[in-house]
């Protein structure tokens, strides 16, 4: 382990290059539905739900742009919450990097 106080700061920069890289440049974001996140796969251009997002989304494999570990806390978290709000993990969820 590190005790490098910036460390946090230094992964927070490579995640967001990363998604920026994913997201092909321009601002766009990368995105994924909730239930391709948790199964591991690409969402297509087609299925995504509108998203708030003004500068454009592209689709992502989120679930691979973090360390495995920060994904599968997301992941379980997700299930849990859906299971408390029936519908927050469902098709119509969309996950911004």
């Amino acid at each position: 382990t590190s005790r490098d106080p910036l460390l946090g700061l230094d992964f927070q920069r490579k995640i967001e290059r990363d998604a920026a890289v994913m997201g092909g440049g321009g601002l766009v974001v990368p995105v994924q539905t909730v239930p391709d996140f948790l199964a591991g796969v690409l969402s297509t251009e087609t299925e995504l739900p509108k998203s708030s997002y003004r500068l454009g989304v592209k689709p992502g494999r989120l679930d691979l742009l973090y360390p495995p570990a920060i994904t599968a806390a997301i992941k379980e978290s997700l299930l849990v919450f859906d299971q408390q709000m029936p519908g927050y993990a469902g098709p119509h969820a969309l996950l911004h990097a």
